[in-house]
């Protein structure tokens, strides 16, 4: 794989889980060299998580890390330690970007900060990424994904079933971490900003991140209605007409509530049927109106076909229509393959893993994987000795379980 357009330049990753790792990853994919410090023995807690295989836990197994955690070296060193603070401040010192997301208390008390950072390294980039941001009343709060989410108002939005009263109903959350995933994509952008800024004026900066305005920034529409017209949005069901029961799952796009023109186009699809020439279906509105006798007869007709028939027939009759896909149906889609979108690696323990590479491709290269995810602590010694520290000092260091 070709240089990507980060090459040569020095990442240091001081991460856990997902929002922090994550934001390293995608600059690695970008081509930049990413240093992770993990603490030693027990590393990233990603590592505990999994999915493991065979669901027996192993640091070096957890689908969570590997997918996170390729294109990148790791060194363990236990920052909770005064020794570690040589070996530390000589990587800062040769580093162009540091990514953190710890607690803002635990950083004051081991004495990381930007103000301390940047007296080693003054063109040196920050990147700090927390619950609800370094300053303000709750900068200092706990939060999981679970909480981001509903507190970046993006779950209040999220249906369940048939919505008929959403100030009590339940709402629901989105699987796997989506507000940590969004995090870090921001947290990549603002980045690369800086790291332009940098080109450009030859200063750093301290980028301050917050996981839950990562999320509220996506309800920006909503938040404007509100500030504009004090309109709250409530949830809508998302079943009846939109999603449809076929013979092997359930497809999205057929249905009454569709303009004029997208019905036309439905009834052409299904063979022009006598019971849709009723002069009622003529118009928008009046099926709006009819939708609960229109939409029962549309999936009975539904039943007869596959998902991948509907696709093609609805496809070809120019509708915007799509299957509701199940994970096995996105990972077999010929579209991903055909764009190498899913990416297999080979791991010295974990064997070979497929996961889902970058949705973009640049026209000098594609971002990817160049390098499989590290076992812990696996290129420490490489690191120290880049460094500059003797073996007697990295003995040291091995000895006082530093490293």
């Amino acid at each position: 794989m070709s240089a990507g357009i980060l090459d040569g330049v020095r990442i240091l990753e001081w991460g856990e889980f997902v929002s922090g790792p994550w934001t390293s990853r995608l600059l690695a994919d970008m081509g930049a060299d990413v240093i992770k410090i993990e603490q030693p023995v027990v590393g990233d807690s990603s590592r505990r998580s999994g999915p493991f295989p065979g669901d027996i836990p192993d640091i070096e197994k957890s689908g969570l890390y590997l997918y996170l955690n390729w294109n990148k070296r790791s060194m363990s060193l236990d920052l909770r330690r005064p020794e570690s603070r040589v070996v530390f401040d000589k990587l800062v010192a040769q580093t162009d970007v540091f990514i953190e997301n710890h607690p803002p208390s635990y950083l004051r008390d081991l004495d990381i900060s930007y103000e301390s950072l940047k007296k080693i390294n003054p063109s040196l980039l920050m990147v700090s990424l927390s619950p609800f941001g370094q300053t303000g009343p709750h900068s200092e709060y706990v939060a999981s994904e679970l909480i981001l989410f509903h507190a970046g108002g993006i779950g209040y939005e999220t249906p369940i079933g048939e919505v008929t009263d959403p100030r009590r109903q339940q709402p629901l959350k989105g699987p796997g971490y989506q507000s940590y995933f969004m995090a870090g994509w921001i947290a990549a952008l603002s980045t690369f900003v800086g790291l332009f800024h940098k080109q450009v004026n030859g200063i750093g900066q301290y980028i301050d991140m917050s996981e839950q305005e990562a999320i509220a920034s996506t309800q920006r529409p909503n938040v404007t209605r509100y500030s504009y017209a004090e309109e709250v949005y409530h949830r809508e069901a998302m079943g009846g007409a939109r999603f449809k029961p076929c013979k092997d799952g359930y497809f999205a796009g057929f249905g009454a509530l569709g303009n004029d023109g997208m019905w036309q186009k439905l009834c052409a699809v299904m063979g022009n049927p006598d019971w849709t020439k009723n002069d009622d279906y003529n118009e928008q509105a009046s099926r709006r109106e009819r939708a609960g006798e229109i939409d029962p007869k549309i999936a009975e007709w539904m039943m007869n076909y596959t998902k991948a028939e509907l696709f093609e027939m609805g496809q070809q009759g120019g509708l915007s229509c799509f299957p509701v896909n199940t994970v096995e149906d996105v990972y077999a889609t010929e579209q991903y393959r055909y764009r190498g979108f899913f990416q297999e690696v080979e791991h010295p323990v974990a064997g070979t893993y497929a996961y889902p590479g970058i949705p973009f491709h640049y026209s000098s290269h594609q971002p990817g994987i160049r390098v499989r995810a590290p076992l812990l602590g696996e290129h420490t010694l490489e690191i120290l000795r880049q460094l500059d520290l003797s073996e007697e000092e990295i003995m040291e260091l091995q000895t006082g379980n530093i490293i």
